[in-house]
């Protein structure tokens, strides 16, 4: 398991000697050996509650930084409305209202996904060529 030195969050998890993927250059960090299982479970989990952190983050600063743009939005397809007619106003108005459920259903998934280690995906009866492929891709969660 490697961990950032300066903040204590873990950076990844590996094979002693290797060197960690995806840490940009310049991050310090240190390798710590878990021998035991019940080691592996504590930073695990550890690290599942940084990822869901991040992502809970995450998505209250996308919202922040896209709240303008959709209030435009609406309120352009809504003074539009004012020269439409019944139909296509309850239309318009219908599209903005999927428009919303389809974003906060992206956001929700989002902040669902669950990082996993590939062989606790193998335990629960994970494919072996998929679980190898997520891994590579860096898509390793629930």
């Amino acid at each position: 398991m490697y961990r950032d030195l300066d903040s204590r969050r873990i950076l990844s998890f590996g094979i002693v000697g290797a060197p960690p993927l995806h840490v940009p250059p310049g991050i310090r960090y240190e390798t710590i050996e878990c021998l035991h299982a019940s080691d592996l479970d504590r930073f695990m989990d550890q690290y599942r509650q940084q990822h869901i952190e991040d992502e809970e983050r995450a998505a209250v600063s996308k919202l922040e930084r896209e709240r303008g743009f959709r209030k435009a939005v609406r309120d352009a397809v809504i003074a539009r409305n004012a020269h439409l007619d019944a139909f296509n106003r309850d239309v318009n108005l219908r599209m903005l209202d999927a428009q919303d459920k389809l974003y906060e259903r992206i956001l929700r998934q989002r902040m669902r996904a669950i990082p996993q280690l590939a062989a606790e995906r193998y335990e629960q009866g994970g494919d072996d060529t998929k679980i190898v492929k997520d891994g590579r891709a860096g898509r390793l969660s629930q």
